[in-house]
């Protein structure tokens, strides 16, 4: 089984069986986590993280993770947007 934890990664679960035998695999967070301020008085907020999975015998799929909810303005709508496109350009890498 493989060990090595993503070099990034600030979590680790542990390995979880999710098909069959032969597909465990444990879901991992990264250090590299924005948060993207709305309106205060509304409540926007979004927090976008890097997160993924690594397979039991190494390969690794990332993908972005958006969590949040609330009133943004059109300006923080684009530095949301701006956020978004600096993390496709992570997963990209």
């Amino acid at each position: 089984m493989m060990t090595t934890t993503p070099a990034d990664a600030t979590y680790v679960s542990d390995w979880e069986l999710i098909k069959h035998p032969d597909d465990y695999r444990r879901h991992f967070i990264t250090s590299d986590t924005r948060m993207v301020a709305g309106d205060a008085d509304l409540g926007g907020m979004v927090t976008l993280s890097v997160q993924g999975e690594q397979h039991r015998h190494g390969p690794v799929t990332r993908y972005g993770y958006l969590d949040g909810s609330g009133a943004f303005t059109a300006a923080q709508l684009r530095t949301l947007a701006a956020e978004c496109l600096n993390m496709a350009d992570q997963l990209d890498a």
